[in-house]
Parts: structure tokens; sequence; C-alpha cells
């Protein structure tokens, strides 16, 4: 194999490829990605074996061939050379030289034959918004787990379904036992790869979320055999469903009640994150205390101190205290639209429903933390 190909093309493909790869796999293989040079092209495929992903784009080839090679070494080797035309060569003792101007590489690779087999996509693609799944995407991933102990809470569920006039919507939920995000949207058609609700990992939808941002209109979209395709361009992700059951998301959502707290989303981001500097580094509690006269978020700290800050709000009910995590109560803030938030609770250890201003068809709920 022996190929050209400019650097600012070959980076940005090595940059998606590395990230898809497993930090610390048993098999060394998959700390390898596979290059295909045929035809005028060159491939970058990597793989965890749970997210796939393909990338293609041209080069000035003098001899086809394909190898695998360390793929984030070969990501930070490319990233710094000069500039210009990136030149890979195949060896026979199978090293790869990775050169551009005076300078040169040799990096060890592995037989193309032993990279795992990767999916094949189906051959029925549909067109998808790809600005309405990016939105979506960003109210609810935040909400997903990270312990892999409880698999079916580490990404999120999607599935289509139809409100009270009969028309088509697509639902993705979120949550990790502490806190939840629901988000609703209308959309034209019927999604079939989400018809009987699928749970889409954590990581694969972070990779999703990152190929549609260079798509402007609309993605292509696939599902085959326990796996969703995603196409853009000439690159193709493929993401391995979560095979488990999401747990019944409905009996979380509590009903409105009469305490309703409603505050300007900026001034309550701001304060929680300037109060949060002297919560305790482990639990990240703040307290939340609301009457008609406004509200009051405080922290302490055993070590550094306290902190305490007013704010103005619109509160309806009887006086309440109530602390959260920070951290939780902040990402879902964040989530939400509009210039304000609007609190509902029943009592200090109730879940709290939130849902801002400008977005009826989103909610966040939020645990609260038990306190003295």
């Amino acid at each position: 194999m022996i190929l050209t190909i400019p650097q600012d093309a070959f980076t940005p493909l090595l940059a998606k490829a590395q990230s898809v790869l497993e930090r610390k796999s048993t098999r060394p293989i998959l700390e390898n990605i596979l290059l295909e040079a045929f035809e005028g092209s060159l491939r970058v495929s990597s793989t965890d074996l749970r997210v796939s992903l393909c990338q293609q784009t041209a080069c000035t080839i003098q001899q086809a061939g394909s190898v695998a090679v360390p793929g984030r070494k070969l990501h930070e080797i490319v990233r710094e050379m000069p500039g210009g035309q990136v030149r890979l060569e195949l060896k026979e003792n199978g090293w790869l030289t990775v050169s551009s101007g005076k300078s040169v590489f040799h990096i060890p690779g592995v037989d193309a034959e032993e990279y795992p087999g990767l999916p094949t996509a189906p051959e029925s693609f549909l067109g998808v918004d790809a600005a309405l799944f990016r939105t979506m995407l960003d109210k609810t991933l935040f909400a997903a787990a990270s312990d892999e102990s409880r698999i079916y809470l580490c990404g999120v569920y999607v599935k289509t379904v139809q409100d009270e006039a009969g028309n088509s919507q697509l639902r993705m939920v979120a949550t990790d036992g502490h806190r939840l995000s629901l988000s609703e949207q209308d959309v034209k058609g019927d999604l079939d790869p989400f018809a009987e609700g699928v749970i889409l990992p954590k990581k694969g939808l972070s990779e999703l979320r990152s190929l549609i941002d260079s798509s402007e209109n609309t993605f292509d979209l696939a599902a085959a055999e326990g796996r969703v395709y995603v196409r853009v361009g000439k690159t193709l992700l493929s993401i391995t469903l979560i095979d488990a059951s999401f747990p019944n998301y409905q009996q979380v959502i509590p009903p409105e009640v009469e305490i309703k707290l409603y505050i300007e989303r900026e001034l309550l981001v701001d304060a929680l994150r300037r109060v949060s500097l002297l919560s305790d580094q482990e639990t990240h509690t703040v307290i939340m205390e609301s009457s008609g006269e406004g509200t009051v978020l405080s922290s302490t700290n055993s070590q550094f101190g306290d902190a305490r800050e007013e704010l103005d709000s619109e509160f309806a009910g009887k006086p309440l205290r109530v602390a959260f995590n920070a951290v939780y109560l902040l990402e879902a803030i964040r989530s939400l639209s509009g210039n304000r938030v609007a609190f509902s609770i029943g009592d200090s250890l109730a879940p709290c429903l939130l849902r801002g201003s400008d977005d009826p068809h989103h909610l966040c709920v939020v645990m609260p933390m038990r306190i003295d």
C-alpha cells in the first residue's frame, strides 16, 4: 500500500476514528484502526465491536492495500505533521511508514485479515431531520447513566408515538435513576426503526451527535439485526442496540402539583454555579428555600466554608426547603428552553418536575436529596 493524502483531510478522519476505539481493551486489535486503499479512495474504519465507524475520502494511490495500525498514535503523528501531503507506505515487514516533508515515522502494522469484521448496512435508508434529532439528543443524552451494571439505563430510549390528535411524534427518554429527561417532537411520516422502542447506547449517540453536526438538513437512517445505521455522505456509523427493557419511566414523572416556583433561567444557572463552589465535594448538595419573599440558595462545606445567594422568584404554595445535587440540577436546567424555569414539587422529598417556558414538549425530573 502506497498513497498520499492531504493532512487537513486525513487528520479529521483520524480524530473521529480514534474516538470510537476502546481505551483499555482486552483485545489489542481494538486499539487499531483499519486503513484500506482502493480505486482512488482511502477507507478509515474503527470499532469497539458495539460502535463501528467507516469513513471514506479521495486520495492518490500508487499501490492498493490495507493494514491495521494503532489509531491514537497515528492520529497524534498526522496531527503534528508540518502540513501538506502525508505519504503512507506499507513495508514488507508489516510496518507503516508515515512521512510528510522531512518528518518520517515508522509504526507497527497488523494484517488487515485479523481486524474484526465490520457490519454491513442494509440497502434501504430513510431520511431524518438532522436539526430535530440533534435538539432532542441535547435535551436528553445528559441524563443517561454511565454505570454499566445497569446497562438498560446507559442510553436513550427512542420510540415513535402518536399524540391525542393521531399525529406522529418521536419521543426520547433518558434516566440514570437520579434524574430523567423526556423530549417529544412532531415528525413527518413513520420512523419504522423506532416503532417498537429501542435503547441506543450513550457512546453510540455521542458519535451520532458528532456525525450529524456536519449534516445541514437530513441524514440517512436504517436498522437491521439489532443495529442502527447512520449515513452522512461517505461516512457510515453502526450502533448496536442495548438488548434490554427500558424501565417504566411514566411512573417516575410526578403529576403537576400546587407548589409552583418560577425563576429566570440564566439567573438561576449562574447562582447555582456560584453557590455550588462551596458545596460538599462528594454530594454537591445545594439547598433551595422558597417562599413568597423569594428563593435562597445555600451550601456548606466543612473544609472551605459556606455560600448563600438570594434570587427573585414567583412562588405559590407553602414555604419549601429542598436539597438537590447541584450537578444534576444544573444539567437539567441547561437542557431546558426559554427564559424561565417552572418547578413543580409536592414536598422536600418528592420528585421535582421542571419545564422551560419555551418548550411544552420537554420535561426533566430531578430527585431531591434528604436533609436534616
